[in-house]
């Protein structure tokens, strides 16, 4: 009895959980907001390509390559994306922090969840990476593609590199998993259901446009996924990508400093 009585009050003290996107917002029509999300996310995904390298041309040197590489996916992809789901908050009484799984509280029990995951993770990222650069020389005889924001940095000022650690650590992964692993998961839920991750998975990793990497990133946005799931939050997801990115980003460095070719 006495158990009973304290699930009960449990139950009064903590929200229930919210079903993502339609039934948060009432007035949402579902397959509206499922077909608006997964066609939203290809049309950023180009605009970020072409815009990006058309204005990356122009532009004067590496800082202002960097940010125009960053800014046409993660800052107007996802501008446009926090207006769309601001509004069903506002309709729905919710604020964005919940409807985004970004609420704050419990971030030492999620960055202990996202180290855990970042240590096992990065490793066998970069092993696949490895074998992958390796199977596409023998298969097609070129060497691996270098990452085109890793490229802009060598021999980039310090201002460059301090924009990069803003942007490819701390910004890209906010956006990206908001974009990929909450909104894009979630609308393909309502459509393949249990395939969902998987789609993302591909998306994702082809959206990157290295052929190396797919499988290390078709492996990573599983692992982010299944934080975010097993959470019931994205700051996870987020800490995990935040983790993954940096390192990679530490180890350039290294490499450069070091006297690598990285050719």
């Amino acid at each position: 009895m006495e158990n009973e009585r304290a699930l009960a009050r449990i139950a009064a003290v903590a929200p229930p959980p919210l079903p993502w996107p339609a039934a948060r917002f009432q007035g949402w029509r579902r397959w509206r907001c499922a077909f608006g999300l997964v066609a939203a996310v290809p049309i950023f995904l180009l605009l970020a390509t072409m815009v990006g390298r058309l204005l990356g041309r122009l532009a004067p040197g590496p800082a202002a390559q960097l940010c125009l590489a960053l800014l046409p996916l993660h800052l107007g992809g996802l501008g446009v994306l926090l207006l769309f789901l601001a509004g069903g908050a506002r309709r729905g009484g919710v604020t964005l922090a919940r409807v985004l799984e970004l609420e704050t509280g419990g971030w030492p029990r999620h960055f202990r969840q996202a180290l855990r995951t970042w240590i096992w993770i990065h490793p066998l990222s970069l092993l696949l990476t490895f074998l992958a650069s390796l199977l596409a020389k023998q298969l097609f005889g070129r060497p691996p593609m270098e990452q085109p924001l890793f490229e802009l940095l060598r021999g980039a000022s310090a201002g460059a590199w301090l924009l990069a650690v803003g942007g490819i650590a701390l910004l890209a992964p906010l956006a990206e998993e908001i974009i990929f692993r909450l909104a894009l998961a979630e609308a393909l839920g309502l459509l393949v259901q249990r395939a969902a991750p998987l789609a993302v998975a591909v998306v994702f990793s082809v959206a990157h446009g290295i052929p190396e990497q797919i499988p290390a990133l078709f492996l990573l946005s599983l692992a982010l996924q299944r934080l975010r799931r097993r959470g019931g939050s994205l700051w996870p997801a987020v800490f995990t990508h935040a983790l993954f990115n940096g390192t990679s980003l530490a180890l350039f460095w290294l490499a450069l400093r070091l006297g690598f070719a990285l050719e």
